[in-house]
């Protein structure tokens, strides 16, 4: 593990790919599993902890509030910052789970845009999460990363 980031976690919070494949029409079981193997081998190449929350862990009615628990729950087990990421992110690298965690490092959260207008990672520190705001955001809509900016 990097030492500097031993209270950095990253949150893996994907569907397993025979779920995903159902919710996202256009896209079949295998290429989840790409994704998914894809993503699960860059975090784990990254050296931080890591917790992978399938639709098995996740808690909760909404996205936002399955979200909003499964950082609480990182939280929980003592880290002060998490990055959270999704498995559809083919561009992820070691390196940008690296520059995240040093933005942590400095206290300033972090957000990696996507071009639909949604996230394909964000950073937060313990001290910066507001449970109840971030579950009511606007989840899964074009609308998100306009929203967080003006937060």
């Amino acid at each position: 593990m990097i030492d500097r980031y031993s209270k950095t976690a990253i949150l893996l919070f994907a569907q397993s790919a025979r779920v995903d494949a159902i919710s996202k029409s256009l896209v079949d079981v295998a290429v989840m599993d790409v994704l998914n193997n894809h993503v699960l081998k860059t975090v784990r190449n990254s050296g931080l902890d890591y917790y992978h929350f399938t639709e098995k862990e996740q808690r909760g009615e909404s996205f936002g509030s399955r979200f909003k628990n499964s950082i609480e729950d990182v939280f929980k087990l003592g880290y002060t910052s998490v990055i959270c990421i999704g498995n559809d992110t083919p561009l992820l690298s070691v390196d940008l789970i690296h520059k995240a965690a040093n933005s942590l490092f400095k206290e300033n959260s972090v957000l990696g845009k996507s071009q639909d207008g949604g996230l394909y990672l964000i950073g937060l520190n313990r001290s910066q999460f507001q449970a109840q705001t971030f579950e009511n955001l606007p989840w899964q809509s074009s609308q998100l990363s306009i929203f967080l900016i003006n937060i």
